[in-house]
């Protein structure tokens, strides 16, 4: 791709079992790259592809696909979630901008996740987060949150809310656009935005409420129109949480189900709307071959291999 503003350089990390392999499997069916939805359980996945892999039903070595969303493309790589493999993960951080961080609703956040959250801190990753598994039993977005809040510094943004519990989560409210998001078709591969009901409106704006607030302890534009009581542009809140995202003070968290085909499709829109493209990230350094010395390496697709 020659913009390559329009390219998203992501890994997805997590604990073990958390849902990462699931929601690529998600990325991958509804981008149209593949024609099955693949499921570990059966053995079936793309990117699980090591005999090892499909017989245990973990990952084990990080695979890599391009991925063709909404005129922009994704470098994505799927990481192992157990310990055994970090290996895996630190390589994979070293290469990219951003990452999605899977978490499951009922375990919330796991010691894998702790660790894997501090390695992408310390290559400079980009966070959104996932929270995965919303229609197991046990299942809790609000203790998620609050589990990623206690542990990471109160960095949590949710945009969405869960419509239904459990085994009833069938449908998603988008906190900024104030809709409720449906999924139908016999994959769930059509996203349907559709008003909100007055209960399911003053849950959205008590939560979107508190976004406006938070955003507005790092944004004075934000702030201004938080303080002012007028609501600001969506273009306006959108970029300002982009830039709060980029520069890691705040984490978008975003919910669904990978397995059950729930909320895939927003998280990849997500991923465009707020995770930096190579142009947002500073140079890298490195050092010359022949002499030691360091430079930078900005990314130019006209410059030298």
């Amino acid at each position: 791709m020659d913009d390559i503003s329009r390219i998203r350089n992501l890994s997805i990390i997590a604990h073990i079992d958390a849902g990462k392999t699931s929601c690529t499997e998600g990325l991958l069916f509804y981008s149209g790259l593949s024609h099955r939805y693949g499921k570990i359980d059966e053995g079936t996945s793309t990117m699980d592809f090591l005999p090892d892999e499909r017989a245990r039903g973990i990952t084990i070595a990080a695979a890599a696909a391009s991925i063709p969303w909404k005129n922009h493309e994704f470098h994505l790589i799927d990481t192992p979630g157990h310990i055994d493999f970090t290996a895996e993960v630190e390589r994979s951080l070293r290469a990219i901008e951003g990452a999605i961080v899977i978490f499951s609703a009922v375990e919330g956040v796991e010691a894998q996740s702790e660790k894997v959250w501090r390695q992408a801190d310390k290559y400079q990753v980009a966070k959104i987060a996932f929270v995965n598994k919303m229609d197991r039993i046990g299942a809790c977005f609000e203790d998620t949150l609050a589990q990623i809040d206690a542990k990471f510094n109160d960095c949590a943004l949710p945009l969405q809310l869960p419509l239904g519990q459990e085994s009833e989560f069938h449908a998603i409210i988008d906190v900024l656009s104030a809709e409720q998001l449906n999924f139908s078709g016999e994959h769930k591969e059509k996203v349907l935005r559709q008003p909100l009901s007055p209960e399911q409106a003053e849950r959205r704006q008590e939560a979107y409420e508190k976004v406006l607030e938070k955003v507005g302890n790092f944004s004075e534009e934000i702030a201004l129109h938080y303080l002012e009581g007028k609501k600001p542009e969506p273009e306006l809140l959108k970029r300002e949480i982009r830039r709060l995202c980029i520069e890691r003070k705040l984490v978008p968290v975003f919910l669904g189900s990978a397995k059950g085909n729930l909320g895939i499709q927003p998280l990849a829109d997500a991923a465009i709307d707020y995770l930096p493209s190579p142009l947002d990230t500073p140079p890298y350094k490195a050092f010359l071959a022949h002499n030691g010395e360091e430079t930078e390496i900005e990314p130019d697709p006209e410059a030298p291999l």
